[in-house]
């Protein structure tokens, strides 16, 4: 990589330090000021960001499918796609209902818990949607532990869907601690997989 392109991942990762966003740590400064004492051009900061988002957030090309795949994590089973958008837009794409049918199929599970980003200049936003393709009990217990998480709050609010745009088995929220990440969420999705795991146990 140049070295002019070497504090990419850090501007990406930390939508370039923003405040709003709350992901820049000490290691991320100390790294840029490594590479700007190497001689990496701080002024470029913005301009190379708009260009990386612009690359991340080019998906005129993909389909809903190939957008649940994109980016992907799963915990105990339950698959988190990140999506390079808010869910809200998401689902007003064509056949989205029965590409997330097939995605839960495909990985033998009946739940899918959605994220959405929207980074605009310093301001982000983020929702999640919960999936069901069938036992909505799941989901509903996966819906209730992200609410009441409090390590983080993650100050849900529902958001109902257009018409034209209705889901079955989708329920969606707004997430207003946007700084709240999904490497955050995940171990909150993996507590409700697990209290599901001990109670079929029972």
């Amino acid at each position: 990589m140049a070295l002019a392109n070497a504090e990419g991942p850090i501007i990406l990762d930390t939508a370039c330090f923003s405040q709003t966003a709350g992901r820049t740590t000490e290691l991320d400064l100390k790294m840029a000021m490594e590479l700007e004492n190497r001689g990496v051009d701080s002024t470029r900061r913005e301009k190379l960001f708009q260009e990386l988002l612009a690359a991340r957030s080019d998906v005129s090309n993909l389909t809903p499918s190939q957008l649940l795949e994109k980016d992907m994590k799963i915990t105990l089973g339950i698959p988190v796609p990140g999506l390079p958008m808010l869910v809200q837009e998401f689902v007003a794409y064509p056949d989205v209902t029965e590409a997330l049918k097939k995605f839960c199929a495909e990985r033998e599970t009946n739940v899918t818990v959605l994220m959405g980003l929207l980074i605009d200049g310093d301001q982000i936003q983020r929702d999640i949607a919960v999936f069901s393709s069938a036992e909505p009990r799941i989901a509903q217990e996966v819906i209730k532990c992200l609410m009441n998480s409090t390590d983080p709050a993650l100050q849900l609010e529902s958001f109902e869907v257009a018409s034209e745009n209705h889901i079955p088995g989708l329920q969606l929220f707004r997430q207003l601690n946007a700084k709240a990440s999904r490497k955050q969420v995940l171990p909150i999705v993996r507590c409700a997989a697990e209290c599901i795991v001990k109670r079929c146990q029972k």
